[in-house]
């Protein structure tokens, strides 16, 4: 078991069942799984990666089933189990370059790197839709969450994409 990190953390995420956990990822090159109902509440997620963590986002049941996801410096996203830590139940590679961020709409995520394009994949990890909109880095998506019976009907995803250089966008597909 582990007191904290050794580095720099550069992402925390909340299990939105239970108040009292929660993941990080540091420049150690390790994921922690806190739980802060214990004494010594950080334990092992993820120890020893080959790569720094760069992001980390706890899925809920209705996204991923509530796995851990975790994007690195080398362009990968890997899925952890909290029940089974030391062991990548998926890993994809996204990017030549460092994940910026994961980010979550049902069973539908996106993953942004250090770059000015964005994927957009589903549950089996299939890619349902990629862009480069901005000039630049794309650094967030925010999702549309009130759904038309129109939007629900035709399986269209729409969100907002914001950049740098003031880049801001709708995106439907």
């Amino acid at each position: 078991m582990r007191g904290a990190h050794a580095d720099e953390i550069k992402g925390l995420s909340a299990n939105r069942k239970e108040r009292s956990l929660f993941v990080s990822c540091s420049l150690d090159k390790s994921s922690l799984l806190w739980d802060l109902r214990i004494p010594r509440p950080a334990s092992a997620l993820f120890e020893h990666h080959r790569y720094t963590f760069s992001t980390i986002y706890w899925t809920s049941k209705n996204e991923a089933n509530r796995l851990v996801a975790l994007g690195d410096d080398a362009g990968y996203v890997h899925f952890v189990d909290t029940r089974k830590p030391n062991v990548f139940q998926r890993s994809e590679k996204v990017f030549g370059k460092r994940i910026h961020k994961i980010s979550f709409k049902g069973s539908q995520f996106a993953v942004i790197g250090y770059t000015n394009k964005i994927k957009f994949y589903d549950e089996c990890f299939s890619l349902l839709y990629e862009c480069s909109p901005a000039p630049n880095y794309i650094r967030d998506v925010l999702w549309e969450t009130d759904l038309s019976p129109e939007f629900e009907s035709n399986h269209s995803t729409s969100c907002w994409l914001i950049g740098w250089d003031t880049f801001f966008q709708r995106l439907e597909f």
